[in-house]
């Protein structure tokens, strides 16, 4: 399988405003499928003339899913690796069928001190596909994907913040929070697995991250 991938990034003169735009598109064979599946990012950014460095940014994402689960064709996106965490805190988004417009903030309080956040949300690229993490099965399953496509595409929406503090200068402490509100669709996989639907969830995490080198 094969994944060409162009980025253009830069900042536009006297401004304030900076952007960034990426395309990838993916094809070959995938365990005996024909592969087509693409993705494109956008970010804008405004940042303010302020001692506390406020940037506000609004970002959007497409990842293609897998179209009709009864042909040749996969044209659900590759991540290949890595986590999740750009998409979302909690992880329960990757890189794989989803559509994501996202509302963004960021801000350094003191030289030590950075805080950020924002608003997200989350609907399926093809409502034929599955919903990656949803009840922790990652593979497709009647839960995690409806083949008629008659469930939906809102998967959620999520309220997050952050604030990392640099303890020294190979350490930085990172406390977190993020709300997970369910969508149509999550809830209506919920319905078809336990008889019942749940609102959404909280996440509270802490990290310290200790560096080798500066």
């Amino acid at each position: 399988m094969y994944s060409p991938a162009i980025r253009v990034y830069g900042v536009v003169p006297n401004t304030g405003i900076d952007f960034e735009l990426g395309a990838i598109y993916q094809f070959g064979q995938d365990n005996g499928r024909k592969k087509s599946a693409w993705s494109y990012l956008l970010e804008v950014g405004y940042s303010l003339k302020h001692d506390w460095k406020p940037r506000l940014s609004a970002f959007y994402g497409f990842v293609s899913g897998d179209r009709n689960p009864n042909d040749n064709t996969d044209n659900r996106f590759e991540r290949f690796f890595g986590f999740a965490r750009p998409w979302s805190p909690d992880d329960y988004l990757i890189m794989e069928n989803v559509k994501a417009p996202k509302l963004l903030f960021e801000f350094s309080l003191h030289k030590d001190v950075f805080i950020d956040g924002g608003y997200s949300w989350f609907w399926l690229a093809s409502t034929t596909d599955r919903f990656n993490n949803l009840m922790n099965v990652a593979t497709p399953t009647v839960f995690n994907r409806d083949s008629t496509g008659q469930s939906g595409d809102f998967i959620g929406q999520s309220i997050n913040a952050r604030i990392n503090y640099k303890l020294a200068p190979l350490v930085d402490i990172t406390i977190g929070y993020s709300r997970f509100m369910n969508g149509g669709f999550v809830k209506n996989r919920q319905l078809t697995a336990f008889g019942e639907a749940d609102g959404g969830s909280n996440f509270f995490y802490t990290e310290i991250s200790v560096r080798a080198f500066r």
